[in-house]
C-alpha cells in the first residue's frame, strides 16, 4: 500500500507541475509571520455592470 501512495503522490506531483510549471512544495502558503498585522478582507458584491457597482461603492462610503 506504501508503494501505491507513493506512486500516486508521484503521479499528482507531475500533473501539478505539468499544468502550474511549479512543483507543490512552491504552492505552500509561506509561513506565517508572526510579526505581522492581520488583514482582513470583505467583498461587498461582484458585478456585471459597472454602474451597479459604481452604485454601491458610492453607498459604501457614506
Amino acid at each position: 500500500m506504501k508503494i501505491l501512495n507513493t506512486k500516486m503522490n508521484d503521479i499528482a506531483n507531475a500533473i501539478v507541475k505539468a499544468t502550474t510549471g511549479k512543483s507543490v512544495h512552491e504552492l505552500r502558503p509561506p509561513k506565517k509571520d508572526d510579526n505581522k498585522e492581520e488583514l482582513y478582507k470583505v467583498q461587498t458584491g461582484a458585478f456585471k455592470d459597472k454602474e451597479n457597482a459604481e452604485k454601491l461603492t458610492k453607498e459604501l462610503k457614506k
